[in-house]
């Protein structure tokens, strides 16, 4: 099965009602088979489940092909359990999307994430599952909650659309959403927000980078193409952002990565990071990944790298266990 073009399918019809055409021209712009081509015109959840396709983007995808949800009682939920919540930050309602491990008995440490400039996908809410599946509850914040769930739309290129997301989760206010979300699950009862990591990805992983200065809440923090410097126009003061002018600063332990052939950050700046870190006299983890380019984690993107992702995955559950 052509996961990948699957989980782009379904993330684009979700996020980009601007999609010309009918779906029989669409779906010949995404690397399907003529067999799931099919299956997605049948709306036929069962085969798409049963070949694999994973149910968090299976549902999004019906859902967008206007599929009542009556009609897919038979999609099973995930082991984990999951749900959309709310909370206070700033005087305005956040939302997020949590993931509960099976009942141990004791409640779980947990993981905070922040996303990259797309928001919270349905490749993210996958990805607070695996978490959630590997014991830790995760709790992925919506950053761009006060404007609908998603980054600004009113861009005409794409540079445009990225600094537009970037604004719209500048460091002064997502910070404080996720310091907010573990507060929220400090108040759950359910959960040890006392043992807490952050986890973020490109403009989330440099949130969670600027984070791990700000709190001594997080016994670590793991950093995924998180960008190194922002340039003047990802910047609220119009001015570059250096996350190495402060990563000396950091609080806690930390975890980056980064893909050898990014070309959205110089190997410089990764190197130039790594020494900031290394002073601030915390463990310090940086890997890079040959061959490797921006978002190589993100299975419906097309940098995705099995290899780097899989080493990246399980280094990260490597630090969580040991940190929490």
């Amino acid at each position: 099965m052509s996961i990948v073009g699957l989980n782009r399918l379904a993330w684009d019809l979700e996020h980009r009602p601007d999609l010309p055409g009918e779906l029989p021209e669409t779906l010949q712009h995404y690397p399907l088979t003529a067999v799931e081509r099919r299956a997605v015109l049948n709306r036929d959840s069962a085969w798409l489940l049963a070949n694999g396709m994973n149910p968090v983007a299976l549902r999004n995808l019906m859902v967008s092909l206007g599929v009542p949800h009556s009609a897919m009682y038979s999609l099973p939920t995930p082991k984990e359990t999951t749900m959309w919540v709310t909370f206070p930050s700033g005087g305005d309602e956040i939302r997020g999307y949590l993931a509960l491990p099976s009942a141990t008995g004791t409640p779980p440490p947990v993981v905070i994430m922040a996303h990259e400039n797309l928001g919270v996908t349905s490749h993210r809410q996958e990805v607070t599952e695996r978490i959630a599946a590997a014991g830790y509850a995760c709790l992925t914040v919506d950053l761009y909650s006060r404007i609908g769930g998603r980054p600004p739309q009113d861009y005409t290129t794409p540079e445009e659309r990225r600094a537009k997301a970037f604004l719209a989760a500048a460091d002064e206010q997502a910070v404080p959403d996720l310091d907010a979300g573990l507060d929220y699950l400090a108040g759950r009862g359910d959960v040890d927000a006392s043992r807490a990591v952050g986890i973020g990805f490109c403009l989330g992983g440099g949130l969670v980078l600027s984070w791990a200065t700000r709190t001594d809440r997080l016994s670590g923090a793991v950093a995924l193409y998180g960008l190194p410097e922002l340039p003047p126009s990802y910047s609220p003061t119009g001015h570059t952002r250096s996350r190495i002018e402060t990563a000396h600063t950091v609080r806690c332990p930390v975890q980056a990565h980064f893909g050898g052939d990014d070309e959205v950050i110089p190997l410089d700046q990764v190197k130039r990071l790594t020494g900031a870190l290394e002073r601030s006299g915390q463990d310090t983890e940086v890997f890079v990944y040959e061959g490797a380019g921006h978002a190589y984690h993100d299975d419906t993107h097309p940098n995705h790298h099995p290899q780097a992702a899989d080493l990246t995955w399980q280094r990260s559950l490597e630090f969580f266990e040991a940190r929490l």
